[in-house]
């Protein structure tokens, strides 16, 4: 995982969401997320980083940090 990749989840985590940031390790559905938002992060996520991501691997990783380390190494964020 490298500290773009963490970066590029946590925004993509918070703006689904609706909130101005989201820490590394704060658990997404704490923060508000729910079965809905996540299927629209999964597919944010995907976009962003050239991968499948699925609703069930944002409740399996909840926080930035573990589903930024989910992704595969070689990945690193498309640019917008």
């Amino acid at each position: 995982m490298t500290v773009s990749a963490l970066a590029a989840v946590q925004e993509l985590f918070a703006a689904s969401i609706g909130i101005a940031a989201l820490g590394a390790d704060d658990d997404y559905f704490a923060f508000g997320g729910h079965s809905l938002s996540a299927m629209a992060l999964a597919a944010r996520l995907s976009e962003r980083f050239g991968t499948a991501v699925a609703a069930a691997d944002i409740f399996e990783r909840p926080t930035p940090r573990l589903m930024a380390a989910a992704l595969p190494a070689a990945v690193s964020p498309a640019s917008d």
